[in-house]
């Protein structure tokens, strides 16, 4: 089953990436445009951040692995949500 761009193998609970040149971005967005995002909007998207981070640590497969890197992203959403909120 494809599930948003990923297979979704229901035997393993395991989802395969899917992956092409045609697929990398071809323009980078200038990051001020972020400033106008609302408050809502912008701890809504760290939560999602954080939600996918938690993922991967509780995925046991891969635990060993990405611990530490998740850890560090878990810490900067919780350490630079509250200066964004503050100060966009």
């Amino acid at each position: 089953m494809n599930i948003g761009g990923r297979l979704l193998i229901f035997e393993t609970d395991d989802k395969e990436g899917t992956g092409a040149c045609v697929l990398y971005p071809t323009l980078l967005s200038d990051p001020i445009y972020t400033f106008t995002v609302s408050a809502y909007q912008t701890a809504a998207g760290t939560a999602d951040i954080m939600s996918h981070t938690f993922g991967i640590i509780s995925n046991i497969k891969r635990s060993l692995h990405s611990r530490t890197p998740s850890r560090a992203i878990l810490s900067c959403c919780i350490r630079y949500l509250p200066v964004a909120l503050a100060s966009p």
